[in-house]
């Protein structure tokens, strides 16, 4: 009948002040355990990207209220006598995991056999839950490589991982039998806030590493909230050490388990699983120039394909389609065998234009990790000398200035570079545009160029039609200095005459907004393409083509190809400073 008298004898919020509070969701931590469990069927579920962090956050909500619920009765229904004049939330503290059944004795008849009973079999459904969940995690990390292959093997009539099964449990009794309660339960709560801890960090890097994976549920607040969960969890793992030393022992001795076994197994497994896998390859010819052309989508890579075959005609090369299937992590390499199917179209799009216009075409259907990291790798392997990607004209990734793709090999090409925005259909070009400012981009620039005229003039015009046009732009501050101007002019003709025997047109005309003003002369002289090397702005300052070449691709009326020259000693040092593992 007192009942609000055991909450109201103490005003105080915190008895044991609020460091108390901390070192008890610390020790209670693995109470609250159990809801990752749930990511585990993600196969399983209807519309997993919905369903599955609508039960995880209603499971921690029906927990959180059973466990309300159950305090707020088991300090409210004790009266003083039954506690020895102790208030009712100290006389349970003491009576450590004896306590509900001293509760139940005092609240309900027969209540010690009905909580003992009721244990039991709670006990029971969770240890069963518990040799599921970690039988198969040992079953596939057996299966991976990261555990001996004893782990890996099946029951041939029961067709379960009985060994995995065996281990497991030999484990758990152990742990019953050799540790006390409370030492088993700070090791769980322990090992759970560096799990949990570890998922936080994992969360952030892969926003960084992986910026295009499919996020049907989308964690807010990246990278806030889980750097204050780090925070809580790292405090609340430190501050386990003053309650349980031995269960700070013991997860450090299983921590330097796992990473012998990761060391004597893992290591060399998960090197093999991480090469990239070459499903198919056919070549009808070898060339020497090779022309790497990355495809997605059908459309895509039929109007790609038949810039590269200009080039190649030019050139006297190969057009080599690639395409990439990006495997997740949680997947073998080999289980991306099924994707065959997807990829065969595109590389088949690719051979037929190569066929109309008469140039060998190699194809490749990779398995990779990273898309990106797995087109570098293969552009090395074939030492491909020019690599076409499109862009769409704009990012999906924030913080990307292209995507996530062509940002990362554009920051570290493995050859000469060209960045397609495409605007209108692939056609022979008659008149095409170059603005220029020295430098090997320029270089490289007038050199695409004239390798689409000389197409156009050699394979589609009548002797009789003007020859295609190329003119290279230089544009001048309206008020610089005259002089510089015609050294400048005078600097840009003789490159030109050394890059190619193609009459170039060189005018040089004022202009103080570049953007502007090379817009302005493409849509007045009617130039059916733009070609611009990337921008001389430093490494630090744009680490892939420059702000005027992106603004020109995203604001012009036609096609716009961005190029880069590689240069094996710059791109070379980016490589050992951004990309070394």
């Amino acid at each position: 009948p007192n009942w609000p008298d055991h909450f109201l004898r103490d005003p105080s919020p915190f008895p044991n002040g609020a460091w108390g509070v901390l070192s008890a969701m610390g020790l209670t931590f693995v109470a609250f355990e159990g809801y990752e469990i749930i990511a585990q069927s993600g196969e399983e579920l209807k519309d997993p990207g919905r369903n599955l962090p609508k039960a995880i956050f209603y499971s921690i909500a029906i927990v959180v209220a059973i466990y309300l619920m159950v305090a707020f009765v088991a300090v409210g229904a004790l009266t003083h006598a039954e506690t020895g004049g102790l208030p009712a939330w100290q006389y349970l503290g003491k009576e450590g995991e004896r306590a509900m059944i001293r509760l139940a004795t005092h609240i309900m008849p027969y209540g010690t056999l009905i909580m003992i009973l009721g244990g039991l079999a709670s006990t029971i459904s969770a240890l069963n839950a518990t040799v599921y969940s970690s039988s198969r995690v040992s079953f596939a990390m057996g299966r991976g490589g990261d555990l001996p292959a004893l782990f890996g093997k099946v029951h041939p009539r029961n067709r379960t991982p009985h060994m995995a099964i065996l281990f497991s449990g030999l484990l758990i009794g152990f742990m019953a039998v050799a540790l006390p309660v409370a030492d088993v339960a700070s090791g769980a709560s322990l090992t759970f806030l560096i799990l949990f801890l570890l998922t936080n960090v994992s969360l952030i890097r892969l926003r960084k590493t992986e910026p295009d994976l499919e996020r049907p549920f989308k964690v807010p607040w990246v990278p806030t909230l889980p750097i204050l969960a780090i925070i809580v969890q790292g405090f609340l793992a430190i501050d386990l050490l003053r309650a349980s030393p031995v269960a700070w022992a013991a997860t450090i001795l299983w921590i330097l388990l796992g990473l012998y076994l990761f060391r004597r197994w893992g290591g060399r497994e998960e090197a093999l699983r991480e090469a990239d896998t070459i499903l198919l390859e056919e070549t009808i010819a070898d060339r020497r120039f090779s022309i790497m052309l990355p495809v997605v989508e059908v459309t895509e890579a039929r109007e790609m394909a038949k810039l590269g075959a200009m080039l190649s005609y030019y050139y006297e090369g190969e057009l080599f389609a690639l395409h990439v299937i990006r495997v997740p992590h949680q997947l073998n390499l080999s289980d991306g065998r099924a994707f065959l199917k997807q990829g065969r179209p595109l590389l088949e799009s690719v051979v037929e234009i190569g066929q109309q216009f008469e140039v060998p075409v190699r194809t490749q259907l990779r398995l990779g990790r990273k898309v990106s990291r797995s087109i570098i790798t293969a552009a090395q392997e074939r030492h491909a000398d020019l690599m076409l990607l499109n862009w769409p004209g704009y990012s999906e990734t924030s913080g990307a200035a292209f995507g996530s793709v062509i940002d990362d090999i554009s920051a570290n090409p493995p050859c000469d570079l060209a960045v397609v925005r495409l605007v209108k259909p692939i056609t022979p070009p008659r008149r095409i545009l170059v603005p220029v400012a020295g430098g090997p981009h320029t270089q490289l620039a007038v050199e695409i160029a004239v390798a689409q005229a000389v197409y156009t003039a050699e394979k589609v015009l009548k002797p009789d039609e003007p020859p295609p046009q190329v003119v290279a732009l230089h544009l001048v501050p309206r008020d610089g200095d005259l002089k510089a101007a015609e050294e400048r002019q005078r600097a840009l003709m003789e490159q030109l005459a050394t890059i190619t025997d193609f009459p170039v047109e060189l005018r040089v005309l004022p202009g103080d907004d570049v953007v502007k003003d090379v817009l302005a002369y493409a849509k007045e002289r009617q130039f059916e393409q733009i070609v611009i090397g990337a921008s001389e702005e430093g490494i630090l300052e744009q680490a892939m083509f420059g702000s005027i070449p992106q603004r020109i691709a995203q604001n012009a009326d036609v096609n716009v190809i961005m190029v880069k020259k590689y240069n094996p000693l710059k791109h070379g040092l980016l490589k050992r400073l951004k990309f070394k593992r």
